[in-house]
């Protein structure tokens, strides 16, 4: 068994434990929060398939396994649900209230692999993966991906 099988398998168990948190709520707002985490394990099992890396996954599961715990409606938790969605303002991207923002990374990674993307586009992949990996990381990566003579 690979790693990415047992972080499937703790990561199912583990959403045993959001849904008994959300024992005292309203069935309506109980049925929603297993759509929620039905919704959730699928991306993040969708990611591994990409073959997105264990750890970055396992943080858009935590993130959300943390926004279906706090969330009191069927609203939220169908908002929840559905996949980040950035919009555009005209002057660069904004993250839904609900978005995780390791989620809309990797669905940027997973776009720039079919085709080149928009300069505000490659803005916000590269502002989401200094925030993630950090800017150290984000340099080291440019400095060897950067043609010679290039600074």
């Amino acid at each position: 068994m690979n790693e990415a099988e047992l972080d499937m398998i703790f990561e199912v168990a583990d959403s045993f434990s959001v849904i008994v948190a959300k024992d005292g709520c309203p069935e309506n707002v109980q049925r929603a929060a297993c759509e929620a985490i039905q919704e959730s394990l699928n991306l993040v099992r969708f990611f591994r398939s990409q073959g997105i890396r264990s750890d970055l996954v396992h943080a858009v599961y935590e993130k959300r396994m943390e926004l279906i715990k706090k969330a009191t409606t069927v609203a939220e938790l169908r908002e929840i649900a559905k996949p980040a969605k950035p919009h555009y303002t005209g002057n660069g991207f904004v993250a839904g209230e609900y978005d995780v923002p390791e989620e809309e990374m990797i669905f940027w990674s997973l776009a720039s692999l079919k085709a080149p993307l928009v300069h505000v586009a490659c803005e916000r992949y590269a502002e989401l993966f200094r925030s993630f990996f950090g800017a150290d990381a984000y340099d080291e990566l440019m400095s060897r991906n950067r043609p010679e003579g290039v600074s």
